[in-house]
């Protein structure tokens, strides 16, 4: 084996083992928000076209590392296409997400009241965190 063809291999197996974590990631969280479709179209578009050139060289590690770059990418623009919700549904979604991720309607407001220690003494006997609604109510 030549210095040539060695180095492709390792760097051909660096390669995917560096994209592994990524694809465990996109599948396990199925959440691919960071992509944009228009990324992943262009990029399947422009492995296949390279494929072409690639798979006309005699076989080596450039054609494994071909292979498992075009098979990354489709199954990313797979999952892609149908994991991530249509731009309407996201636009939706995004104005309830939180941690509670609620509507407005539905979420109960939070009341935080803290008795002063000694009323009378220019402070109200009720003082309440600013964030948080006021019920100046006994």
């Amino acid at each position: 084996m030549s210095l040539a063809l060695a180095a492709g291999t390792v760097s051909s197996v660096i390669f995917a083992a560096s994209n592994l974590p990524m694809l465990v990631k996109a599948r396990r969280t199925r959440d691919l928000s960071s992509y944009s479709l228009a990324y992943l179209v262009l990029n399947n578009a422009g492995n296949v076209l390279y494929c072409l050139y690639v798979y006309d060289l005699p076989p080596g590690p450039i054609w494994a590392m071909q292979s498992f770059y075009l098979l990354t990418m489709g199954l990313l623009l797979r999952w892609y296409l149908r994991f991530t919700p249509p731009p309407r549904a996201r636009r939706v979604q995004s104005r309830y997400s939180g941690a509670d991720a609620q509507p407005a309607e539905v979420r109960r407001p939070v009341l935080v009241v803290v008795r002063a220690s000694r009323p009378g003494y220019g402070h109200s006997p009720m003082i309440s965190c600013p964030a948080a609604p006021v019920d100046r109510r006994r």
